[in-house]
């Protein structure tokens, strides 16, 4: 049988009481949270290179050196998706591509001729995409390749406009094979 056994507070000023941990595990988090916002900082100003940013579709070299004023949002225009037949070579089965494509426009005014001639520049990407064959367009460097020609295609509807042409760049929004 226990028996009950009474402690006075004056018993107890010799005893030391265990201290909480929670301040503590508060300021190691907070520590660690503080330098790893450092370290993140120091890897955005310092380390990374303009190479290491993700690229939005197939960005190529035309891409890249796009002359865009500093400061102005660039200006796309989506084009409707396509959906075409592959070409095929003997002993292939028959595959589709669907792809989506943004053109990006020198400036807004320039995309109202791209607008008035939406038939030909759809005719022009159109003809290049089922000239090409499922295998050629599974790698990167045919997707670049592919952007190289739709936007010598597209550029060369306004042939009055070679110094100013009004796109400067293709992008796939989508792209699947099958």
């Amino acid at each position: 049988m226990a028996t009950a056994v009474q402690v006075d507070d004056d018993d107890l000023e010799g005893i030391p009481l265990p201290k909480s941990k929670k301040k503590l595990f508060i300021l190691i988090a907070l520590v660690v949270f503080v330098l790893s916002g450092i370290g993140a900082g120091v890897y955005y100003f310092l380390i990374r290179t303009p190479s290491a940013e993700p690229a939005a579709g197939a960005a190529t070299a035309t891409n890249a050196a796009t002359k865009e004023a500093p400061g102005k949002p660039p200006i796309f225009l989506a084009l409707e998706s396509f959906t075409v037949n592959l070409k095929i070579s003997p002993g292939e089965d028959q595959q589709f591509l669907q792809i989506g494509i943004s053109l990006q426009l020198r400036s807004e005014k320039s995309g109202d001729p791209i607008k008035q001639r939406m038939p030909q520049v759809r005719n022009r990407v159109l003809l290049l995409l089922t000239n090409s064959r499922a295998s050629e367009l599974s790698t990167t460097e045919g997707k670049e390749k592919l952007v190289e020609q739709m936007l010598a295609q597209i550029n060369g509807l306004y042939p009055q406009m070679i110094d100013d042409a009004p796109v400067l760049g293709v992008f796939f929004t989508s792209f699947i094979i099958q």
